[in-house]
């Protein structure tokens, strides 16, 4: 579990193209980063991110299930904080085999709230 807070903005790379002729590769001009006339004068925003692991079962009719009751706590916890859940995905390539039939998948929330 860990907390990120951004309070300014993350500039954004530009992009820049060399072009080759006789004389060799030459560099581009680089455009600076527009000012924008309109600055965000919102809150900040406060991101938790944090990781949860499912366990997940397979029966031998084929069906699939998973208790997600374990993470329960830690979710509500976040809720029990002001944040709120923007994203919740698996993690891929992050997953532990738990005996024959069951495997344990690592998932990410994201939360957010304004501060």
């Amino acid at each position: 579990l860990y907390t990120i807070k951004f309070e300014d903005s993350i500039p954004l790379m530009g992009l820049s193209s060399s072009k080759s002729h006789v004389g060799g590769p030459t560099e581009s001009p680089h455009s600076g980063i527009p000012v924008d006339p309109v600055p965000y004068t919102g809150p900040a925003i406060d991101y938790r991110v944090i990781e949860a692991k499912v366990t997940v079962s397979a029966s031998f009719d084929g069906s699939v299930s998973s208790n997600v009751d374990d993470n329960m706590p830690l979710l509500a916890q976040q809720y029990a904080e002001y944040f709120q859940l923007g994203t919740f995905f698996r993690l891929p390539y992050q997953a532990s085999r738990k005996g024959m039939m069951s495997a344990q998948l690592a998932y990410q929330g994201i939360f957010l709230r304004p501060t």
